[in-house]
């Protein structure tokens, strides 16, 4: 039986990064029954990215958003197919080769635990046993289906399904609808709808979920809605029907077509068929583990989506830092406050820290302070908004509605996690007329 320092189960973002960290120092053996890179790069967050790359440039075209420029053709769904695949495989090989070269034993099989035996986990997949005295599971998630009748029959036929399979249909539908109102579901009926078909998107709370704040909802829902897309909030869905769905919307029944359905009502922690009950963690919600990524099994750690906390590719990235620099000794804890999320429309709606609450103070202003937003933007009613600790005079969260967003939420994220002083970030200079520019609203009036 081979020993290793350190056996990682997952190569999702936490599992592989966590398995080249290591290897700086410790043998390791990292199991992935799939590909590397996980649901992320395979069927996540880099082919949603490529498909609505594709989509905006061929809706700003369709729709003479772009001044000079003619109207656009029928999409080619094949190349379009085409070329994300071809994107995914250039990173997935990425992946692969950064462990080669970082000297991991990356071996593409099914890992099972048999338990703990004289102070070593022992692990089997189909080539054989390894043992080692540490493990990191990085497993993930997986979707949650909703209890609604006749979902089972449509996935079995094709007509609905998970995120992932929304990614490689065939073609684009006449008719789409998705369930659920989160991130996934935002991005992936903006995205159809931009290719042009009639997208219906049916969320049951009063709002839409796809930002912890409230204005961002609003202004998501309002760009969804003029790409044409029906949003129905408050809306419960009842039966899958042969051409559409049944959904109730503030007591009234109405059926809505659907050529294609999108399920995407949350996910969960991956945690069945890898031998876990045979070391008994404890699980709540996910894996529990401190801010060390320490679990309740001496010598286990967790990172990822697994742990139930903040399902992102970038915590878990540092959740995965987190627990190895635990393993070296140099410990330091994992923050969440200053973890960014993102949705990823037009335009971006970028968030980090905390909402509005007792004790905070709230600043608004028009992203139209920014010349380029003005020049670059169709619409004028984005954003940026700042929470501040007036007390500690300190940024305690954004939320901005602009172009970009996902790149600029950086710089409040790094204010945060660094508790840099509302005046220190007063003296920053940001490149004019950049809409980064708009970060120097940030007030320090205290």
């Amino acid at each position: 039986m081979d020993k290793y320092d350190l056996i990682v189960i997952g190569a999702g973002p936490a599992g592989y990064k966590a398995a080249e960290l290591a290897a700086k120092r410790f043998s390791v053996a990292l199991f992935e029954n799939a590909f590397a890179g996980g649901v992320c790069l395979n069927e996540g967050c880099v082919p949603t990215k490529s498909l609505l790359h594709t989509a905006k440039q061929y809706y700003a075209v369709k729709s003479f958003a772009v001044p000079g420029v003619g109207a656009a053709g029928a999409p080619d769904w094949r190349k379009i197919m085409h070329n994300k695949e071809k994107q995914i495989k250039i990173l997935r090989a990425g992946v692969t080769k950064g462990l080669k070269d970082a000297g991991v034993a990356f071996i593409r099989e099914r890992a099972v635990i048999l338990g703990k035996r004289d102070g070593l986990f022992e692990v089997e997949s189909p080539s054989g046993r390894v043992c080692s005295e540490r493990l990191l599971i990085a497993t993930g998630s997986e979707p949650v289906a909703p209890p609604v009748k006749g979902l089972d029959e449509a996935m079995a036929r094709g007509r609905a399904t998970f995120s992932s399979g929304a990614l490689d249909i065939d073609g684009i539908p006449e008719t789409f609808a998705v369930i659920g109102g989160g991130v996934i579901g935002a991005e992936t009926a903006a995205m159809y709808a931009m290719f042009g078909a009639r997208v219906t998107l049916c969320e049951a709370e009063s709002a839409l979920t796809a930002s912890p704040d409230s204005d961002c909802r609003a202004l998501i829902k309002k760009t969804l809605e003029r790409l044409g897309v029906t949003v129905l909030l408050s809306a419960k869905v009842n039966e899958i029907l042969p051409d559409g769905i049944k959904v109730s919307v503030a007591g009234e029944e109405t059926e809505v077509p659907a050529e294609k359905i999108l399920v995407c009502t949350g996910r969960k922690p991956r945690l069945t068929g890898y031998g876990l009950e045979n070391l008994s963690p404890k699980i709540e919600r996910g894996i529990v583990c401190d801010e060390y990524m320490r679990t309740s099994v001496p010598g286990m750690w967790v990172a990822g989506d697994v742990n139930g906390k903040m399902m992102l590719a970038h915590k878990a990235y540092r959740e995965a830092e987190t627990a190895v620099k635990d393993m070296f000794g140099a410990s330091e804890k994992m923050r969440y406050d200053s973890v960014p999320s993102v949705v990823y429309l037009e335009p971006e709606f970028a968030s980090v820290g905390a909402c509005c609450g007792e004790g905070l103070k709230e600043y608004v202003f028009p992203a139209a302070y920014s010349p380029r937003y003005v020049t670059e933007s169709a619409e004028r009613d984005g954003f940026v908004k700042f929470v501040v600790d007036p007390v500690r005079r300190v940024l305690a969260g954004a939320h901005l509605a602009v172009p970009y967003a996902s790149e600029i939420i950086g710089a409040p994220a790094a204010f945060i996690h660094m508790q840099t002083p509302l005046g220190e970030i007063k003296k920053l200079c940001f490149p004019h007329p950049g809409v980064a520019e708009l970060i120097s609203l940030i007030p320090d009036e205290f």
